[in-house]
């Protein structure tokens, strides 16, 4: 899960199926969506199938024609979203605090990171929700050199 915290303790969230370890959605985020313009770009979208570095989606017509000849480079420029690539829209989720975001992501148990931008301080923040518990740290902090 993907989510922006603003100062009133709101959050808004999308999902994001593929690569959500913090070596794969983690470094994209850190290094590519430093904004609150561009994390709420991103919540505009819905659900992922998968996030690139700029917070637009590829259609199925561009994806079906374009995919199997990109390289990994061209794939990984743009974000693929439900609804882009198969016309599902699932909008973002939005939840009162990190509480609440840990509690309604983690119900069924197939979600292993959620990442939240702090709107105040431009941070990005994971919690591993093996570990359990509340506690969400710097991405930085998880991610290798």
């Amino acid at each position: 899960m993907i989510g922006i915290e603003y100062a009133d303790g709101t959050i808004r969230s999308v999902y994001c199926h593929n690569d959500g370890y913090p070596e794969g959605v983690g470094r994209i985020l850190v290094e590519n969506y430093k904004t609150v313009e561009r994390v709420e770009a991103v919540m505009k979208l819905g659900a992922l199938s998968s996030l690139g570095r700029e917070p637009v989606s590829f259609t199925r017509e561009e994806y079906d024609a374009f995919g199997r000849e990109m390289t990994e480079e061209e794939l990984s420029a743009k974000c693929l979203s439900y609804k882009g690539w198969r016309d599902d829209d699932v909008p973002a989720d939005e939840v009162e605090g990190r509480g609440e975001y840990v509690d309604f992501n983690c119900a069924d148990g197939d979600i292993e990171y959620l990442y939240l931008f702090d709107a105040g301080s431009a941070v990005w923040r994971v919690h591993e929700t093996a570990k359990g518990g509340y506690d969400f740290v710097p991405v930085v902090f998880r991610l290798t050199r």
